[in-house]
This record gives C-alpha cells, structure tokens and sequence, in this order.
C-alpha cells in the first residue's frame, strides 16, 4: 500500500499473518540459501548486518509472493532450524547405536507418530519437504562431509531424502564395495534431482498465480487512488469557492460601511 503525506509517497506493505504454508515455506528456505550464496560471491571476508541480509530475503520473498516481513522471516527461520537440529541429531543418535541391542526399539522419526515424537522431545509436525531442503542449505554452507551419509529407499514414501537408513545386505562376492556405492550414490542423486525439479515446477505455479494475484491488487489500489484524488480535488474546489465567498462577504460589509459613513457626515 502507499500513502500520501504532503507531496511524499511512503510505501506500506501489507505482510500476510498466520500461519506459513509449505509453498512460502519452501521460498523461504531458497532465498537463505541464495542469500548466503550472494554474500559469499561478493566478499567472503566481509559480513554484512543481519538487518541488510533480511531485508534482501525479504524483498526476494515479495518477488516470489511470500508476502513476509523481515522479522517473519527471521523468526520463522530460527524456528524451523531448531526443529531441524533436533530431527538430524536424533537420527544420527540413532544410527550410531547401530551396534547396541537398544537400537532395534528406536524407530525413526518418520515413522513416529506425534504423540511418540512429543515423548521423545522431537517437533511433531517437520515435513520430509522441508527437512530436505533445509539439508541442503547446510549442507552448502558447511559442507556435504559434515552430515551423515544419504540414502533413499526407493520404495518408501515416509522417509524423507537425507535421512540415514540401515545399511544395505552384504554383496554377492562378485560385486565389489566401490560399484556397490557408485550405484547406491547415483540412485540417492537421480531421486534428489526429481524431487528437487518438482518442487520447481510447483513453486513457478505458485509464482505466476500470486504475479496475476498482484497485478490485480495493483489495478485495485490504482483505482483508490484515482478516486481518492478526485476527492481531494473536489474538497480543494470546494474550499477554494468557500474562501471567495467569504472575500466578497467582506468587501460587501466594508462597501456597506463607507456608505453608512458618508450618508452620515452628510
């Protein structure tokens, strides 16, 4: 929205409240990481304020029509890592007792349901969406070697990519460790890229959808103010002819009184 004040513009926009849904989600999570690709292109050395890196996220997201303030988006991203933290450490806790005869009690997380997450101190709602893309931010910012190794089970829709899974069977003796893995790594790769150009496509969706969204509220809000300046046009006019008015009352009363005066010193 924009407002007039004197012969200034100040522009005011009005942030969606609620609730994120997956879609502004997933924008989110992509602006940070092209954020922190940015600042790294342009000076690595040098850290900018946290101010100036949100409002960029914040006009990315605008772009994208995630309609979220700054401070929504700051928010929301501190809470989403500190679920996402919570999910990886349990995991890798959990596939470290790979040894221990505990371990076959431990399920994962995705397999949970929420009364069982919340008994074990774990957000009860992470979507395996989220989970992976958040993954992969960190995995750019710290490295791939600093999470555990990925594979997807090709068969299951619950586990969600970047979650760590039993270790396979043994081999036949013919099939040697190194093509094992090249194969395991090329599958995880090919199921990660499809996954990644679906949510492309959903998110371009959404993209063209809230830019057809926007320009309609575009037309709307130029409407109000046409209309809002005819109105100041016509109180203007209005209060221009009240001023004559009361300049020809004057000149009257004052036409009145030298007559007055001269009728009287005759």
């Amino acid at each position: 929205m924009e407002s007039v004040k004197g012969n200034a513009i100040v522009t005011m926009r009005d942030y969606r409240k609620g609730n994120w849904t997956l879609e502004e989600t997933l924008v989110l999570i992509e602006a940070k990481k092209l954020e922190g690709q940015r600042r790294m292109l342009k000076n690595p050395s040098t850290s900018s304020s946290g101010e100036l890196r949100w409002k960029w996220i914040e006009e990315y997201c605008m772009k994208k029509g995630c309609f979220r303030s700054q401070n929504q988006c700051n928010d929301k991203w501190d809470n989403m890592m500190r679920d996402f933290k919570k999910v990886r450490d349990f995991e890798r806790r959990r596939c470290d007792d790979n040894d221990n005869e505990e371990h076959h009690k431990n399920i994962s997380y995705w397999k949970m349901d929420k009364i069982q997450r919340k008994n074990n101190n774990l957000p009860s709602n992470m979507l395996p969406q989220i989970y992976q893309a958040l993954a992969h931010v960190v995995e750019a910012k710290l490295g791939s070697s600093v999470l555990p190794t990925i594979v997807i089970h090709p068969d299951t829709t619950t586990t969600p990519p970047h979650l760590p899974l039993p270790p396979p069977p043994p081999s036949p003796p013919q099939e040697s460790l190194p093509k094992r893995r090249r194969s395991s790594e090329g599958g995880s790769r090919s199921i990660s890229e499809q996954i990644s150009s679906s949510a492309s496509v959903l998110i371009e969706a959404i993209k063209g959808y809230d830019e057809r969204e926007e320009a309609r509220h575009k037309e709307l809000y130029n409407m109000h103010q046409r209309r809002y300046k005819i109105e100041e046009s016509k109180i203007e006019l209005e209060r221009q002819g009240f001023n004559e008015l009361v300049g020809v009352i004057n000149n009257l009363s004052n036409s009145i009184f030298a007559f007055t005066s001269q009728r009287t010193r005759l």
